[in-house]
C-alpha cells in the first residue's frame, strides 16, 4: 500500500533524494523504504536518523527522516 503523502521532496532537496534513490538501487537492490531527507542545524550533531518521524494526518503510515547538518558539509573550491 502506498503512502497518502509525497515522500519524495522536490526543490533544493532533489539532489539528496536522487542520491538516496541511486544508492538504494545500486547497493541495496531497492530494498530501502522511501524516507524524507532534511537539513537540520542541530547543535553538536552532523545528522541523525529518526524512524517513523513523519505521518500523514489521514493515514496510519509514517516515513523515516534522515537529517543532515549543512554546517558540517565540506566546502568545495574551484581547485577541486
Amino acid at each position: 500500500m502506498s503512502a497518502s503523502y509525497d515522500t519524495k521532496p522536490t526543490g533544493e532537496y532533489l539532489a539528496f533524494q536522487q542520491a538516496y534513490d541511486f544508492f538504494n538501487a545500486e547497493l541495496f537492490a531497492g530494498q530501502l523504504p522511501d524516507c524524507l531527507i532534511t537539513l537540520q542545524r542541530k547543535h553538536g550533531a552532523k545528522g541523525y536518523f529518526w524512524a517513523a518521524q513523519f505521518s500523514a494526518r489521514t493515514a496510519d503510515q509514517a516515513t523515516d527522516e534522515i537529517a543532515m547538518n549543512p554546517e558540517t558539509f565540506a566546502t568545495r573550491t574551484d581547485a577541486e
